[in-house]
């Protein structure tokens, strides 16, 4: 869907070291929810959600967004902003609706210290929970303005250090299994929500992501 690959687009434009990051957070997610077992639906949200999850980042100054340093509290408090911001522009596009929810809860936290909500647990969508955990472990393992990539080792060990509080256990459990498979779940070099658009009501040739 054109919208998609616009949004996404914007949102990656926005910060120079994020150049496909919504698509690989994107790839992995899905793999994450078919691994769990979720529903061709549930699949398609989570698919969606991850490609847009930053997109609300649009309206974020580049001097805040590409800030070298740590953000002052009043910064902190626009990047946060960013979840809001995506969930209510996403609500604004009636076929995007459904992902909504999983955008807002992103940034929420299992042990219910996260924003903006505070949900905890199984409050908080299976999409954003999903979304969650391979978001960090991209950006962990990816450069940034702010900080060097980390090493896939180390990054895996953070994410079992805050297995429960930050992270869905069966989540972790379920993206470690992704990462150890020595192939692919399909033979796709995208999300594999290029087949599940119908679920929005979508034409089948209309795609998850830029080709």
């Amino acid at each position: 869907m054109a919208t998609i690959t616009m949004l996404a687009d914007a949102a990656e434009a926005k910060d120079p070291y994020t150049h496909g990051h919504c698509e690989h957070v994107a790839s992995l997610a899905e793999r994450v929810a078919e691994r769990l077992s979720l529903s061709e639906h549930d699949r398609s949200v989570v698919c969606h959600a991850a490609l847009l999850h930053d997109v609300g980042k649009i309206g974020i100054a580049d001097g805040i967004l590409n800030k070298p340093g740590p953000l002052s509290p009043e910064e902190f408090e626009v990047v946060r902003a960013h979840v809001r911001v995506g969930a209510d522009l996403i609500r604004n596009i009636p076929a995007l609706a459904p992902i909504a929810n999983a955008v807002l809860g992103h940034h929420e936290r299992f042990d219910g210290t996260g924003y903006p909500q505070g949900l905890e647990g199984e409050e908080i969508p299976i999409a954003a929970r999903i979304i969650c955990v391979v978001d960090s472990f991209c950006a962990m393992t990816t450069k940034r303005s702010y900080k060097e990539a980390w090493g896939e080792e180390w990054a895996r060990a953070e994410l079992e250090r805050c297995t429960g509080t930050q992270f869905d256990p069966q989540v972790v459990e379920a993206f470690l299994a992704v990462l150890d498979m020595p192939e692919p779940l399909h033979d796709s070099d995208g999300p594999t929500g290029y087949n599940l658009l119908p679920v929005f009501g979508y034409s089948s040739d209309q795609h998850c992501v830029r080709g």
